[in-house]
């Protein structure tokens, strides 16, 4: 995930890289407890959402994940999230 898609394009090309095609991804902030993040994961497995990656990290009282699904199960995925 990046601020400036160009410039990323721009430094990718520059050093012989190449890019895989853009990709929409949910990021979910939220307090940094016990089965913070499985409570997440579930709704999207209650929704029969699969994911296709996740990572994340915690620290400071709070954690942040990514996650990746199908762009067939991107409706489904948001509204198991509510968003």
């Amino acid at each position: 995930m990046v601020e400036d898609a160009g410039a990323l394009t721009k430094a990718a090309k520059g050093a012989g890289l190449t890019l895989s095609g853009r990709k929409q991804a949910f990021f979910i902030q939220g307090q940094n407890r016990a089965g913070a993040a499985a409570e997440v994961l579930r709704k999207l497995a209650d929704a029969k959402v699969n994911i296709r990656a996740a990572n994340g990290s915690a620290g400071q009282g709070g954690f942040g994940m990514i996650v990746w699904v199908a762009p067939s199960d991107y409706a489904a995925a948001a509204k198991a999230l509510g968003v």
